[in-house]
């Protein structure tokens, strides 16, 4: 069984997904985008990454769908490990394609990131309801598009310390004031361990985007959070849900699956923060449409650099979903 990535993690479970002597280190990836100047920054940004990529590019919804059900002159293509899709495509919209992505039994599991230079509320929300794993808005300044590019890479499968900036406060400042209309990203942070709450809590706390956490301890506590009830009834709506899977009273896998069925929560992204790599976990995760799934590392450091990719990732990159 090949080891998926660690930031967005996809198991494997169709014969096409094992073609023979396949490199078991190498990371594919659909790329649906109609404008060729975009594609090819893109592309080029991706080659920053540490991984063995091999990038595959259509440029419409129609292309997209029958490379990825294995139509016609695509029978033999290999199956994506993550799609990176375009909203404004000919022939068929990328929400359409989503659509037909999330509701397929396989295809649901893969993590589709929006990319789109459109800022329409209504059609980012529209792909949360849809299950779009993130969405991310493509800046028209050549340079920050290629950063933006780079950081859908960077930031999920490499470590902060080796690719992040050296911070400049007024920047920053600008930065935080520009993200979430100004006001505090609210995350809430589902943890059993002390230890590893209070760690996630430090890293974050270092963020160049403002952010306030909100830490409960258990799966119970965690929906008392969400319905703003007893002692959680002046409770934010949190724009983050960083969950833990082994939690006391109720499991990740349950807070889960109650989140993405509720009409009220289903977009709040929820990415899974665990210690369990068991490939059953990932598939049930990712059925429940997990936003990302997140193997916590044993080592101190080496778990701060994951929550500084979580903070690099989804609250600079990603658009989150308004309340």
């Amino acid at each position: 069984m090949i080891r998926p990535p660690p930031f967005l993690p996809m198991p494997l479970t169709k014969e096409r997904w094992m073609p023979g002597n396949m490199d078991l280190s190498l990371v594919r990836l659909l790329l649906v985008e109609d404008s060729p100047d975009d594609a090819y920054l893109m592309t080029e940004a991706l080659k920053e990454s540490n991984l063995n990529l091999r990038v595959t590019v259509v440029e419409d919804g129609v292309e997209a769908v029958d490379y990825l059900f294995g139509n016609g002159v695509y029978a033999d293509a290999p199956m994506p490990d993550l799609v990176l899709l375009d909203l404004h495509l000919p022939r068929k919209n990328g929400h359409e394609v989503l659509a037909e992505i999330k509701e397929d039994a396989v295809l649901r599991r893969i993590p589709v990131i929006i990319l789109t230079a459109s800022h329409n509320e209504k059609a980012i929300l529209a792909a949360y309801d849809l299950h779009a794993n993130c969405c991310v808005c493509k800046p028209a300044d050549q340079e920050q598009f290629a950063w933006r590019s780079s950081k859908l890479n960077i930031s999920g499968f490499t470590s902060p310390s080796a690719c992040e900036a050296p911070r400049d406060r007024k920047k920053d400042e600008a930065m935080s004031l520009s993200i979430n209309g100004g006001r505090p990203i609210e995350i809430l942070l589902v943890e059993d361990s002390v230890d590893e709450a209070q760690l996630t809590m430090d890293v974050l706390q270092e963020s160049r985007v403002r952010n306030r956490v909100h830490w409960v301890e258990d799966g119970e506590d965690a929906m008392v959070f969400l319905r703003r009830q007893g002692s959680h009834v002046a409770a934010p709506r949190p724009d983050l849900i960083l969950l833990d899977l082994r939690l006391p009273r109720k499991s990740g896998q349950e807070v889960l699956a109650e989140i993405k069925q509720n009409p009220l929560w289903k977009r709040i992204p929820v990415v899974v923060m665990t210690s369990s790599d068991d490939e059953k976990d990932i598939l049930s995760a990712y059925d429940r449409h997990a936003n990302a799934y997140i193997t916590k590392p044993v080592d101190i450091e080496k778990f701060m650099e994951v929550v500084r990719s979580i903070e690099d990732f989804w609250l600079t990159v990603a658009r989150l979903p308004a309340a």
